[in-house]
């Protein structure tokens, strides 16, 4: 089996995001290190730093993980990188082509802008040339408990063993709106 070179990117004003993500990563690593070359967990902002570090020269997933701030904005250490997918989603150069790509937008129904910045991260994403491997997961704090975050985080790791070879070429499995 080929491993997988992943990114993980997070935003989280609350810090709910972050440890998740940071779970999700101990997870694989206990049930899957030896399929993963490269598994990098990263803030927002500090990848916005290294934005050219995100290609698929260096990775083969990028997965995000944030919430929606205030009304509706990026959380704190995530704006810039937000701002850097929506600039390469306007390039019309397809800068992520050759990665795939997931969304786990964390939030809750009680606000009105619910899901509002990881749905526009999933549309940038691709828009700049990323494959959407798997629908974006909308995890409610009203309706879901935390483990159907780590459900999620083991069905990301099936479909990016079962697409690690030649799914970046395949069609999105939908689009970003769904």
């Amino acid at each position: 089996m080929k491993t997988m070179r992943v990114l993980l990117v997070w935003g989280s004003e609350t810090n709910n995001t972050q440890g998740f993500a940071n779970k999700i990563a101990e997870e694989w690593k206990s049930k899957h290190g030896d399929e993963l070359k490269i598994l990098d967990i990263v803030q927002g902002d500090e990848m916005a730093d290294r934005w050219e570090e995100v290609t698929a020269e260096n990775y083969d997933f990028l997965l995000v993980a944030t919430s929606s701030y205030g009304e509706g904005e990026p959380p704190s250490g995530f704006g810039k990188f937000l701002y850097r997918l929506q600039e390469a989603s306007k390039s019309g150069e397809k800068p992520l082509k050759g990665l795939q790509h997931a969304v786990l937008g964390i939030g809750s129904t009680c606000y009105e802008t619910f899901q509002n910045c990881p749905r526009h991260v999933d549309k940038y994403l691709g828009e700049s040339g990323s494959r959407r491997c798997k629908e974006r997961f909308e995890w409610d704090e009203m309706e879901h408990v935390d483990s159907d975050v780590y459900e999620w985080g083991d069905a990301i790791f099936k479909v990016m063993a079962e697409s690690i070879d030649g799914g970046a070429d395949q069609d999105p499995v939908c689009e970003w709106s769904k």
